[in-house]
């Protein structure tokens, strides 16, 4: 599976922020990413902050057939502030809707509620629907 990005969408007309967890050790250096990352996202209002994390699955096969690739998302906002102790990374600023319209951060989020809606989760779902097809 490819590593994990979370990317701010609409901080200016055409540009990105990119949150890369590979770069950042956890714990000890979550809390430092999470302030920067704060301070650099100061006075950017709530519609502005949305924010996708990516995970990808690719299947090569020795026969040397087509291989399978496939992208799974997580939508959501990056918050002003921190909550929650699960997940790891961004999660803890991470603002996901929840099917009521409330929202919760991803590290407020149960592992069956994260699972059912997470980037990996998708894109291991899209993966185990193209595997079956592929094999019947």
């Amino acid at each position: 599976m490819a590593l994990r990005l979370a990317v701010a969408e609409e901080l200016t007309p055409g540009t990105s922020l990119v949150l890369d967890d590979v770069l950042v050790r956890f714990d000890d250096e979550r809390m430092k990413a999470a302030v920067l990352l704060l301070k650099e996202m100061d006075g950017i209002p709530w519609e502005k902050r949305t924010a996708h994390y990516t995970a990808a699955v690719c299947c090569v096969f020795p026969d040397g057939s087509a291989p399978i690739a496939v992208e799974g998302e997580m939508h959501g906002f990056v918050g002003t502030e921190q909550h929650g102790s699960g997940g790891f990374g961004y999660d803890p600023l991470f603002y996901v809707t929840q099917a009521d319209g409330s929202l919760k951060t991803a590290a407020q989020l149960t592992d069956d509620e994260k699972d059912a809606i997470s980037h990996r989760g998708n894109a291991l779902r899209l993966f185990k629907q193209e595997l079956l097809t592929r094999i019947g």
